[in-house]
């Protein structure tokens, strides 16, 4: 009896040490105790494409996540804002194209008629030009026939002038001999009236001469009128020359405007469209994994309003 008891309580320590050795690889396998433990783990940033206000949080911290998995979602209205504009300004811009092509046949015919009118001025001035030249040359030929009746006139005045001081010498001499009564009455009178006619002739040549150096004045002055009316012609030739060269300048160029081929307007939501401005890096959401490593970040765009977005509409959401 005794050594059955004491056979039972051998076994009953065995089994109380096999047990306590199974608990004590159990926790050493699993648990692990140290004066200085940490906990390793990765903290990896997510950054969106686009900067702007988060509409969602999707994920909480210390979430494990997979990839491809949709982290948060960005508020798009500032965008879609930006794209409603930029399609406002294309169909402005594509309604002044219209506008412009139906005014350019107007355009055209004013401008043509602008020409005509600029030569017709141009052919007009070139003959006012022509006419003051003439003008001027027959001035200038007044003007030279009046010197040379001028100086004719000049030439009468001396004879007049010699014959007067003749006669006045010989009206002197006679007077002396009529005091002397070497001379008859009749010769002194007679050479008296000779003395009266030559002062008669010279006062009339001077004041001839004198009319014809007004004359003269008046020729130069009329010849430096159209000598100036002349300059004004040349000036008003150059000034239509000029306007026509505008005209069909103008003309020239609608018409390279016209044959241009325009380009066509795109859509800023699609490919080559506006271009929104370049978000700032690192503007997003961080979320925390742990046990994962290596994991890529991409932005899925969202629509407003919905979890699954159009190709062309600016906002998005993140995702691991």
């Amino acid at each position: 009896m005794r050594t059955r008891l004491l056979w039972a309580l051998g076994a009953l320590a065995a089994l109380a040490a096999v047990t306590y050795a199974g608990w004590a690889w159990h926790y050493a396998v699993h648990y692990v105790s140290t004066d200085d433990a940490y906990v390793e783990g990765t903290i990896t940033p997510v950054s969106a494409k686009v900067s702007g206000h988060v509409a969602a949080l999707l994920v909480g911290d210390n979430q494990p996540v997979k990839q491809g998995e949709l982290l948060l979602r960005i508020d798009p209205r500032d965008y879609q804002a930006r794209v409603a504009q930029a399609r406002a300004a294309v169909s402005m811009a594509e309604a002044n194209l219209k506008a412009a092509r139906s005014e350019l046949p107007l355009a055209r015919e004013e401008t043509r008629a602008a020409i005509d009118q600029a030569r017709a001025t141009l052919e007009g001035a070139v003959v006012a030009v022509r006419a003051s030249e003439s003008a001027v040359d027959e001035a200038r030929a007044r003007l030279e026939s009046r010197r040379a009746a001028a100086a004719a006139m000049r030439a009468d005045v001396t004879g007049a002038q010699s014959a007067q001081r003749q006669a006045g010498r010989e009206l002197e001499r006679l007077r002396q001999l009529l005091q002397s009564e070497l001379v008859a009455r009749r010769d002194f009178d007679a050479a008296e009236a000779v003395y009266e006619t030559t002062s008669a002739t010279v006062e009339a040549t001077e004041r001839r001469l004198a009319q014809s150096e007004r004359e003269i004045q008046q020729a130069q002055a009329e010849l430096a009128s159209r000598a100036h009316a002349v300059d004004q012609a040349k000036q008003r030739v150059a000034e239509a020359r000029a306007a026509l060269a505008r005209a069909e300048s103008q003309l020239h160029r609608r018409g390279d405007r016209a044959a241009t081929r325009p380009g066509r307007a795109r859509d800023p939501a699609g490919a080559g469209g506006a271009r929104l401005p370049r978000p700032r890096r690192g503007s997003g959401q961080a979320a925390r994994r742990r046990g994962a490593r290596g994991a890529g970040a991409r932005r899925e765009p969202a629509p407003p309003g919905g979890d699954q977005g159009r190709g062309g509409d600016a906002g998005g959401g993140a995702t691991a």
